[in-house]
């Protein structure tokens, strides 16, 4: 079960928890978003693609830290945090979790790993081998990541109470493959879909 209404999803569900990945449509990458989302249809297990974004939530307010955004000050598009329901306000989201996230996990791991990524530049020479993921998981000689293969990443660095990592790779990630992982016929069963509809905030409304 999962929820459809950012409302019910805060007052009945909790709403967002720190280390939960959103799928979505940046709006501030149109013309590369509707690219993926066309590549994706053909290299999706179940060839459909609804999610060309990938981001991971930070907190229980809705900021985010992800790939491909404008930071004020800063030329090209970078890695950084901004407010969800501000960026995406209207726009459909799904939202995947772990089942095995918890605060206790993210707080080891996020502060070094935000250090070491916040403010790269966007990489746009990686999108012709991200169509293609296993070139992308073999050539990386520069380190930024797309949006997706930055959540993937973080990911990696988190462990289960087996002491595996919830992923296993990060190159090559795409932000289907992560929307697939929550689902049943597809995914990764740890990963379940916690809300999938439209953005807004849950106590002002639209903005």
């Amino acid at each position: 079960m999962f929820y459809t209404d950012m409302k019910d999803f805060y007052e009945n569900g909790g709403g967002f928890r720190q280390g939960d990945i959103g799928l979505t449509f940046n709006p501030d990458q149109r013309i590369i978003g509707k690219v993926i989302l066309h590549h994706q249809n053909w290299i999706a297990p179940d060839r459909k693609s609804g999610f060309s974004h990938a981001l991971l939530v930070i907190n229980k307010n809705g900021a985010t830290f992800e790939s491909g955004i404008k930071l004020k000050g800063k030329s090209f598009h970078r890695i950084g945090s901004q407010d969800l329901f501000k960026a995406y306000d209207g726009y459909k989201m799904m939202v995947i979790r772990h089942e095995e996230m918890t605060d206790k996990k993210f707080i080891e791991v996020f502060p070094k790993f935000s250090e070491e990524y916040n403010e790269m530049i966007y990489p746009y020479w990686r999108l012709p081998l991200y169509f293609i993921p296993p070139i992308a998981r073999r050539f990386n000689v520069i380190h930024p990541v797309v949006c997706s293969e930055l959540v993937a990443k973080f990911y990696t660095l988190i462990k289960d109470k087996d002491g595996k990592p919830f992923m296993r790779f990060h190159l090559g990630v795409y932000p289907d493959y992560l929307a697939d992982m929550g689902d049943l016929t597809y995914g990764q069963k740890r990963f379940h879909i916690v809300f999938h509809g439209k953005v807004y905030h849950p106590v002002k409304g639209h903005s």
